[in-house]
């Protein structure tokens, strides 16, 4: 599986594209960061508007890994991070 490199806060984090995984390990979100045992899924949209249902596979991939995904997030072109549900949030493309 080839990963991509992800430096943030002075950490490399390893990102795995789903699509290159997806029969390993039957993910439902465009990444996965993987980091201290944790999963963190990032599915990413077009959208300016977020809602809950262009987070469905998100909520499908936190309900299959509940001890390791925790909080996952819509990345997309909403202004500014809004909460969606408990446990998914969507981010701006950018922070200004």
């Amino acid at each position: 599986m080839k990963s991509q490199s992800l430096v943030t806060s002075g950490e490399q984090l390893k990102t795995f594209p789903h699509r290159a995984s997806i029969k390993r390990l039957c993910l439902k979100a465009d990444f996965i960061i993987a980091r201290d045992g944790k999963l963190t899924p990032i599915e990413v949209k077009w959208t300016e508007n977020p809602a809950l249902t262009a987070a469905r596979h998100l909520l499908t991939f936190l309900g299959e890994h509940p001890n390791q995904a925790k909080h996952g997030y819509l990345i997309c072109r909403w202004r500014q991070p809004l909460r969606l549900h408990d446990k998914v949030t969507a981010l701006p493309w950018f922070c200004s």
